[in-house]
């Protein structure tokens, strides 16, 4: 038995120090980051995103086109440049493996201009690239069906093809006829993501080709299919533009406020006052009041002359009217066409960087007024008239309930009784609901009558939610009304009940104090001394007691009833 405590210890304090042998390297071995993994990932995060954005802003810094135009758009941004396109009129859906699809017509793209992918595109290469891309766009069914070399992707070729879109082409130049069927076929399937900013046939004509009626010649093809290929990679309608362009809102505050394009310190303090977010001095308030009265007018005729300049660019097209667009200055946008206007999509919402680019339109719109709610103007109506009006109908209405009322005595009295009751429950209704439903929440805030005199609110709208609440309250109370009046048909029935029961006892009692009074008349008259006797035996002490002092004495009449009747 010794020996066996012994084992049974020294395995056990080995069993003991194996593990924690085991929890120590364990602990030592553990990486420090899944211990504070709750404390410093947010840190972390935080700052290899602000060194992410840094080292993002250095290459948009060293790669942008603008500051080096000289740099080449190579063969994977190429390859992005049709997924889009090709993607906007919905490549997967009319092509089987659009995705090989858009691959191999890069690569023959590139085939046929003889260009090394490696080189990439510069800007000569891109615009001779430019009506191939067009042509793949207008042709991108049959382009993907051929496969890779399958069409003839020469530029004469394409040219060619475009020119003769129409029906009636010359196969010369590429006419305004032309360039409509080709957007017409690519509208067809084209998923725009904007509806502010437009290219047409009228816009691409008039930024790239010098005579309209004589048509695109060959390198004025290339620059009108590179403005159209710019349009459709960046999602712009095909047409007229229906909503204002992203910049006409920041324009409509810099042609109110800015000078030569710069906002000066004392204008931006005005514009702080207008928005009702700025302090103001003394001398700023009667400013202030002034400039909200002609800022809207101001701003309205500066901005549509500049906007027309700027659409008109420097060419006299006036037959081209733009003035369906509705002026930022005059028109409240709903949050549905602010989101379209910058191309937002409504179910993912807007990011800080799109709500950069949305404040703009914002501020625009809160300091244009368009946007405040308009009141009716005042009646021409005198004082004098109104009172006169009111007074007139109030008496009007009075008269009636007077005309009604001498109807009254005429009535039957069950008629009566019913119509008062019916007046009255009309009465309590009325007064009871618009007490509840509209009094109450009106003298806690609940509801208000804005200057329109009406509310736009929907019955499901959260605003409204107190209309529901209340009407529950109503409810209630008429539950309540129904159960008091079930109550009271109860215990109607019952008192009946206990009236009959007490008829029967009261009868009885008065046949009981019938014969007593019988005997005792009997006795008096000395006829009959057994039956008072008879009749006293039969009533307690209690009940002669009860019958003596409830009863009221014996008539003459009774007397002579209860005596015929003994």
């Amino acid at each position: 038995m010794a020996y066996l405590r012994t084992v049974c210890t020294r395995f056990l304090l080995l069993a003991i120090l194996t593990n924690f042998l085991a929890i120590t390297v364990a602990s030592l071995t553990r990486d420090p980051r899944e211990i504070h993994e709750h404390e410093d990932d947010d840190d972390y995060v935080e700052i290899g995103n602000y060194l992410l954005e840094v080292e993002l802003a250095d290459m948009r810094e060293e790669f942008d086109f603008l500051n080096n135009p000289e740099q080449n758009v190579t063969f994977d941004q190429v390859v992005s440049l049709v997924e889009i396109v090709f993607g906007r009129i919905n490549c997967e859906q009319r092509v089987d493996n659009c995705s090989k699809c858009q691959h191999d017509f890069t690569s023959d793209v590139f085939s046929s201009l003889h260009i090394d992918v490696v080189d990439g595109l510069d800007d000569a290469a891109f615009l001779r690239a430019s009506p191939l891309f067009l042509f793949g766009a207008y042709e991108m069914v049959a382009v993907c069906q051929a496969g890779r070399g399958g069409t003839d992707l020469t530029e004469s070729v394409v040219m060619a093809s475009l020119k003769m879109a129409a029906p009636d082409s010359s196969n010369l130049t590429l006419t305004e006829n032309d360039l409509e069927v080709i957007l017409e076929s690519i509208h067809d399937s084209y998923a725009e993501s904007t509806n502010a900013k437009c290219f047409s046939v009228e816009s691409v004509f008039d930024e790239t080709v010098n005579d309209h009626e004589a048509g695109a010649d060959d390198d004025e093809l290339q620059y009108a299919a590179q403005a159209v290929v710019a349009g459709l990679l960046q999602g712009y309608c095909i047409g007229e533009p229906i909503l204002p362009s992203t910049t006409d809102f920041t324009e409509a505050i810099s042609d109110t406020y800015a000078t030569l394009g710069v906002i000066p310190e004392e204008e931006f303090a005005h514009m702080l006052i207008d928005l009702g977010i700025g302090g103001e001095d003394g001398h700023d308030h009667e400013h202030a009041r002034r400039r909200r009265d002609v800022i809207a007018t101001r701003s309205k005729g500066r901005s549509i002359e500049k906007r027309a300049t700027v659409l008109a660019d420097d060419h006299d097209h006036a037959n081209h009217s733009h003035s369906h667009v509705a002026n930022v200055t005059t028109t409240c946008f709903s949050s549905e066409e602010l989101l379209d206007i910058y191309g937002i999509d409504h179910e993912a919402g807007i990011t800080e960087e799109q709500f950069n680019e949305l404040s703009p339109s914002l501020v625009q719109q809160i300091l244009s007024g368009a946007c405040e709610i308009t009141t009716t103007e005042p009646s021409d109506i005198s004082k004098a008239k109104m009172w006169g009006y009111g007074t007139l109908a109030v008496f009007i209405i009075s008269l009636f309930a007077v005309l009604g009322g001498l109807f009254v005595p005429c009535m039957s009295e069950g008629f009566y009784d019913k119509t008062i009751q019916t007046m009255i429950a009309l009465a309590v209704a009325t007064l009871t609901g618009d007490a509840v439903l509209h009094l109450l929440p009106q003298a806690v805030g609940l509801h208000t009558h804005d200057s329109s005199g009406h509310s736009a609110h929907a019955p499901t709208s959260p605003e409204m939610a107190y209309i529901w609440k209340c009407l529950v309250v109503e409810m209630a109370i008429y539950v309540f009304f129904v159960f008091e009046q079930l109550t009271s048909f109860t215990k109607c029935g019952h008192s009946h009940h206990s009236h009959t029961q007490s008829a029967d006892v009261e009868m009885t009692a008065n046949g009981q104090r019938g014969r007593a009074m019988s005997g005792q008349g009997s006795f008096a008259n000395g006829k009959n001394g057994l039956s008072l006797s008879e009749s006293k035996s039969e009533l307690t002490a209690n009940e002669v007691k009860a019958f003596e002092t409830e009863t009221p004495l014996p008539t003459e009449d009774t007397d002579c009833c209860v005596r015929g009747k003994f």
